[in-house]
């Protein structure tokens, strides 16, 4: 079982993710993405091992530069080296549940980590991600796999939301 939260920018996605991690006392491996900032001008988004991600002085390594002027140029060498090799312990570690904080555009030219993504969704360790809405041949890809469900997040319908995640995701943890 593979559970993707979809929706828009800031309604809550990434958070509902961090509390179900806290309070299930899960395992987890993984990667989530973020913006960075140099100063306080955004200079790109960046990809960190989601056990590590939030301390400080944790690594972290652009999965894209620029601005917002002139817009985000991709890193797809990140994806293909950091982000394979994030996912890849996933696959050698016994853990409880697989993060990954967001799937997105910017994988587009990553073929071996998109390859990757799709071996941990077809392992028997559960995935819990954020999926942007856009579509891409990755994202749909995903999206049509019988073994994912996507779960629209809103600020209305959050809190809902967030007990149907964590209802599905007890229901398989225990078995």
């Amino acid at each position: 079982m593979n559970l993707f939260l979809t929706g828009g920018i800031q309604v809550g996605k990434t958070t509902l993710i961090k509390r179900l991690i806290q309070e299930l006392g899960v395992t987890v491996g993984g990667f989530c993405t973020a913006r960075h900032f140099a100063g306080d001008r955004q200079d790109g988004f960046i990809i960190q091992d989601i056990t590590e991600a939030g301390q400080p002085g944790a690594p972290f390594h652009y999965i894209a530069r620029g601005s917002r002027e002139t817009g985000w140029q991709p890193v797809p060498e990140t994806f293909e080296t950091v982000g394979v090799q994030i996912l890849a312990q996933c696959l050698e570690t016994k853990k409880d549940l697989i993060i990954m904080d967001e799937l997105g555009h910017l994988e587009s030219g990553a073929p071996l980590f998109q390859e990757m993504v799709h071996r941990c969704l077809s392992f028997p360790v559960p995935v819990l991600g954020v999926l942007k809405e856009r579509s891409t041949p990755f994202l749909d890809s995903i999206r049509q796999r019988p073994d994912v469900r996507l779960v629209p997040v809103t600020a209305a319908n959050r809190e809902e939301q967030y007990g149907v995640v964590r209802r599905l995701l007890l229901a398989h943890l225990k078995r």
